[in-house]
């Protein structure tokens, strides 16, 4: 039996190509958090491999930025090369749904992108909608959260989303800036726990990656 296989094995160079997945997040936390999820899920599957040649990923750095932005990453990855001529290719977007759902001007058109993604040629596209934000999917495993913040064991959570882990971050004199990277937080997550919670919301990325849930 070869060495155990981990998710770096997906993220690399891209050359002969038959079946590729690209994940687009919004920031640098979300992105931590569904190569984690990804990493459960093959652990789940008791797999070495996903049947995909390759998944990378691509940070958006904000909802403001993601629209444009990534339909030319897209092109640029997908669709400019020769190698992917023929490659089954599979763009999974992951976004808050709050950011469409308040405000008379979203900052993003969310029909126009998945248009604009087609336009660029052949691809299923896939949509995470974290209801109401990708905190939320955190903040089901409150216990670890509170743990790794050193809180209390009485703490209560003041708030949900953003607004509650921003808060438990703030009363444990650390700052919660959304979409960045937070060093050890993702990791200290109870997948388990959460997919639990969210198996409705991953559940049609976990059936083009083999895993019945």
């Amino acid at each position: 039996m070869g060495p155990k296989k981990t998710l770096k094995n997906y993220v690399g160079t891209w050359k002969m190509i038959k079946k590729v997945m690209l994940i687009v997040t919004e920031g640098e936390t979300d992105e931590e958090f569904y190569k984690k999820l990804l990493e459960h899920i093959r652990t789940k599957m008791h797999l070495n491999k996903f049947p995909f040649d390759k998944i990378n990923f691509v940070c958006a750095r904000g909802i403001g930025n993601m629209q444009q932005k990534i339909v030319n990453v897209i092109e640029r990855r997908l669709f400019s090369s020769e190698d992917m001529i023929d490659a089954e290719k599979t763009v999974i977007l992951c976004y808050d749904y709050d950011v469409f759902e308040h405000g008379q001007h979203p900052p993003i058109d969310r029909q126009k992108l998945e248009d604009d993604i087609k336009k660029l040629g052949d691809c299923k596209i896939i949509k995470i909608v974290a209801n109401s934000m990708i905190e939320d999917f955190f903040l089901h495993d409150f216990e670890n959260i509170r743990k790794f913040l050193r809180l209390k064991k009485n703490y209560q959570l003041k708030g949900t989303g953003y607004e509650g882990l921003r808060k438990m971050f703030k009363d444990a004199n650390r700052t919660y800036f959304k979409g960045e990277r937070v060093s050890g937080f993702i990791d200290k997550l109870d997948m388990e726990l959460i997919v639990s919670k969210i198996s409705s919301d991953i559940k049609e990325m976990c059936e083009i990656l083999g895993y019945n849930m």
